[in-house]
């Protein structure tokens, strides 16, 4: 067994099976490679554990413009490979995604921006979408949005996903 799993990578119960078919034969050998495989220190410690179980994902929908804004920061390099802190705002029914350079992630940048770029352009939103970030959980941002009849949604560090397609904008 050291051989065909221990010396060979440590390679799970499927691959180190398979390894033993091809030179071995003894009976209850599956059975006897599992437990092996099941029980080595190694393999127990370097395995992930299985996620806790969860609520099925379920999309998010919209009706019309301006009722979701998702609002998230991406960091971006300029030419000289400085930092540069980008806010992206997208409304979620629209597609519509804007990003505006700012000098840090401050809740004061994120309320200029959003005032001055998307309330006095487009109107209030509905809701607006974001991460648990300081920026956006800040006493001013609240004060905004209660101003603004605004409603905030936030999401978990661990379902970042769920913030609908901000991620892939970044990316594109």
């Amino acid at each position: 067994m050291t051989g065909i799993h221990d010396l060979a990578g440590l390679q799970g119960q499927a691959r180190t099976l398979a390894l033993a078919r091809q030179r071995f034969f003894w009976p209850a050998m599956e059975r006897d490679i599992k437990e092996y495989v099941r029980c080595c220190q190694r393999c127990v410690l370097a395995k992930t554990p299985e996620p806790a179980a969860r609520a099925p994902l379920e999309s998010i929908k919209t009706c019309s413009p301006m009722e979701l804004v998702c609002l998230d920061f991406w960091t971006a390099e300029d030419r000289k490979k400085n930092s540069v802190d980008v806010l992206v705002v997208t409304d979620h029914f629209t597609k519509l995604a804007h990003a505006w350079p700012c000098r840090n992630q401050t809740a004061k940048q994120v309320a200029r921006n959003l005032w001055d770029h998307v309330f006095c352009v487009y109107g209030f939103a509905s809701r607006i979408h974001t991460d648990q970030g300081a920026n956006f959980e800040s006493e001013l941002i609240a004060e905004l949005l209660k101003l603004s009849n605004c409603f905030k949604v936030t999401i978990g560090l661990l379902v970042k996903s769920l913030s609908g397609f901000l991620p892939l904008r970044k990316l594109s």
